[in-house]
């Protein structure tokens, strides 16, 4: 069966354009562990079903624990459902492969992805950038602040602990280290994990020799004192663009136009602007054409380990 957990969401004091919603009470944050879902699981014996208002059914990459990601996206939601008038489904699935084939079978109205997963969603499934977060995204190569490395070579032979092998920061780290001499299938032990912090914890530990990470993640956990030793930055990966919000083919050009919109003007909404404030993230900015040429070499580097 599918897990479905409906999780409370604290609204501010203003006026409802849909008072009833269940959805504006609770946000859905589903966990696809079958082959087969319909909204229908969400909405039956809801005010929706007799008012005929269709869910935006939005799609968020699990890069966050359930309870993080109902904190961090909450304003998000509230800002999208005052927006367009309708009730919005967080929609969420337990690993990047499933999300990954959730997003290719067109199962989000909109949703949230890697650049690197955005970019083959385009190119192989044709669909549609809306728009993406201003920051650019970099990944960090971590040793311990007492070791003698002074360069990516001198991990030649060493074990690496990395985030999920099909993330951006992962696959961004994996080109640095090609591009700076070594082979990663020969050279280095890379061991992946299902975090993006994970790495550095481990690192501290003494179980690897060096970690890879995001750059703001090294910041804020380097900067607490749950590490057991001092972390140091070796090398840092080129940057490249943030986040990115796609629509599939299906979406009718009206309502794709209508989500753009509604996203790129984010920051005049209070509610909105309050999101963005609260993530490292930037505003809501237009995809170009160059942010796809930036992240090419790993799209396809996305695609060849997504085939394994």
């Amino acid at each position: 069966m599918n897990s479905i957990t409906y999780l409370p969401v604290k609204k501010h004091q203003t006026p409802n354009p849909h008072p009833t919603s269940v959805v504006q009470k609770f946000i859905c944050l589903i966990f696809f562990l079958c082959s087969s879902f319909t909204l229908n699981a969400a909405t039956d014996n809801s005010p929706e079903t007799e008012q005929k208002i269709t869910p935006l059914n939005l799609g968020l990459i699990p890069h966050l624990s359930s309870n993080l990601m109902i904190k961090k996206y909450s304003k998000l939601i509230i800002y999208l459902e005052d927006a367009l008038k309708r009730p919005v489904i967080i929609v969420t699935a337990p690993n990047y492969k499933t999300y990954i084939q959730r997003c290719a079978e067109g199962k989000f109205d909109l949703y949230m992805t890697a650049p690197n997963m955005a970019a083959y969603h385009i190119e192989q499934n044709q669909h549609i950038p809306l728009a993406k977060f201003s920051n650019e995204l970099r990944a960090v190569i971590a040793v311990r602040e007492s070791s003698s490395y002074k360069t990516i070579m001198d991990l030649k032979g060493k074990t690496i602990s990395a985030p999920d092998a099909l993330s951006a920061n992962a696959l961004n780290s994996e080109i640095t280290l090609t591009e700076n001499g070594l082979n990663i299938e020969k050279d280095v032990d890379i061991q992946y994990t299902t975090s993006n912090n994970n790495p550095l914890f481990l690192l501290a530990e003494n179980k690897v020799d060096a970690a890879i990470t995001g750059l703001p993640g090294f910041k804020m956990i380097s900067k607490g004192s749950k590490l057991k030793q001092p972390l140091r930055i070796l090398k840092k990966s080129s940057t490249i663009p943030h986040m990115m919000f796609l629509s599939p083919q299906r979406v009718s050009e009206v309502d794709r136009a209508k989500f753009k919109n509604t996203l790129i003007n984010i920051t005049r909404d209070k509610t909105g602007k309050a999101f963005i404030s609260g993530v490292p993230f930037g505003d809501l900015v237009d995809v170009t054409d160059n942010d796809l040429l930036r992240i090419n070499d790993m799209r396809i580097l996305f695609e060849k380990r997504l085939a394994k």
